[in-house]
């Protein structure tokens, strides 16, 4: 687990796990269930002062905490964590320097401080009724406004709206079809996409998507070097198909301009899943989802290149001699 800042959530992984928890407390279940299902989705419980548990476990008292939900074995655990110095002192193995450990200290202090007793304003549950509305469906084709292949990206948007216009101007155009759309956990709405290459600046056609390649990134595939017997990794062309989930599905698509411009009545789910040779297949189409369609989406969009945003992004290509048809 990388160390990312002082804070409780200033790391990848417990920022998702915020994220987790926060869409696992829709579900219409009981606070020992959700606990249960948040220790099973990070393997917890095994070693709660063990690197790979110890920032899960307060960042599970936290969220408790914050919707006022009270789990005595959970509060416990999270207690003996830093009581103990077992998080100070995971913090000291994975290097964070004695100024990052002093401001850490107070975090945890502050933490114990808020805990002590009821949270002023708990956060509200608002539970599902029923399973969310599937809003995309197998084999619809849909399209949006893009630049250099991405929609608008999230991150300008929710951080810096006066952006938009002056920096986000669609060249072209980005969409996906839709292989398939069900329900994780019985009440999460899921689907698998796969990401086209579309080019030119007209708006594409129902018709022109058979001819039409998938987008492709480059990915790691790992083997073992004889020479030296060293586990390294090399260049490999991966389609981009993913599982995943819109995590404001109105919104999202609104946002985007996005629209359905047709439906692949002969497009075949198992054919797709089965071209899929990625070496983290697995993870991509896992059902709970690897990332929200506004992350992938943007994924190849230019302001993920930090140092300069208008630089091309020599990732993601596409196979010219694998077009859609494949899978009608």
């Amino acid at each position: 687990m990388g160390v990312w800042g002082t804070g409780l959530y200033q790391s990848d992984d417990t920022a998702d796990f915020k994220s987790e928890f926060s869409d696992s407390a829709k579900l219409p279940i009981d606070t020992d269930a959700l606990v249960a299902r948040m220790c099973k989705a990070y393997a917890l419980g095994k070693d709660p002062h063990d690197e790979d548990e110890v920032d899960f476990w307060l960042a599970l008292a936290d969220q408790l905490h914050r919707y006022g939900l009270d789990h005595p074995a959970t509060f416990a655990t999270a207690r003996g964590i830093i009581t103990s110095g077992a998080d100070l002192a995971v913090k000291t193995e994975l290097e964070m320097s004695p100024a990052d450990l002093k401001k850490r200290a107070k975090v945890l202090e502050d933490l114990l401080d808020a805990w002590s007793r009821p949270h002023p304003k708990p956060r509200k549950r608002r539970m599902m009724k029923g399973p969310q509305k599937l809003l995309l469906g197998p084999g619809e084709v849909w399209v949006m406004p893009a630049m250099q292949g991405a929609p608008l990206p999230f991150f300008w948007h929710r951080y810096d709206p006066d952006t938009i216009d002056t920096l986000y101007k669609p060249d072209g155009w980005a969409g996906f079809v839709v292989s398939e759309a069900w329900h994780y956990d019985t009440f999460f709405a899921h689907y698998t996409i796969a990401v086209l290459n579309l080019v030119g600046s007209e708006k594409p056609t129902l018709d022109q998507i058979p001819g039409t390649c998938l987008r492709t990134m480059i990915d790691k595939e790992y083997y073992i070097d004889k020479a030296d017997d060293e586990l390294k990794h090399r260049p490999a062309l991966s389609d981009m198909i993913f599982t995943t989930q819109i995590g404001t599905p109105s919104k999202t698509l609104r946002l985007w301009k996005a629209e359905c411009i047709g439906t692949l009545e002969t497009f075949d789910a198992r054919a797709l899943r089965d071209a899929m040779t990625s070496p983290i297949k697995d993870n991509l189409l896992a059902d709970r989802g690897v990332a929200s369609m506004e992350h992938l989406m943007t994924l190849s969009s230019f302001h993920h290149t930090h140092n300069n945003p208008f630089e091309d992004v020599a990732d993601f290509s596409f196979d010219p001699e694998k077009p859609m048809s494949r899978f009608l």
